[in-house]
């Protein structure tokens, strides 16, 4: 490959990890932030769940339909795992809404991982994602 065309792959590569690591702080400061104003026990579409109002919230600034979905199902993969460890199956529309919804699933299982790292959650979220 000519040095132009390195070049040109190399500042591709440091704009996409910008993009990624700018994403991943945006939505690790945003997905979480309303969960003492939701209501509790209802569905993660439900507009007063936590992540709809983490979602309405990142909308007044970011018109990314990827990262709005991200906040909106960040949840999504434990609550089916936890539906298939429990009863042996899962919700086949909610996985149908999830794979259809979430488009960067590099960036959405980074921020999954980054998330159950947190101090207080359940170890085994990390663990299901790999």
């Amino acid at each position: 490959m000519p040095v132009i065309g390195r070049i040109s792959t190399g500042a591709k590569r440091a704009r996409d990890i910008r993009r990624a690591r700018s994403a991943l702080k945006l939505l690790i400061h945003t997905h979480d932030t309303f969960k003492g104003e939701a209501q509790q026990g209802v569905a993660i579409t439900d507009h007063n769940s936590h992540a709809s109002l983490a979602r309405a919230y990142l909308q007044t600034f970011c018109d990314d339909p990827d990262l709005l979905a991200m906040v909106q199902y960040h949840d999504e993969p434990f609550a089916l795992w936890r539906q298939f460890d429990a009863k042996g199956k899962y919700n086949q529309a909610r996985f149908d809404a999830l794979l259809s919804n979430i488009k960067d699933w590099n960036l959405f299982l980074a921020f999954n991982i980054i998330d159950g790292c947190t101090a207080g959650k359940d170890t085994a979220k990390d663990m299901m994602l790999r």
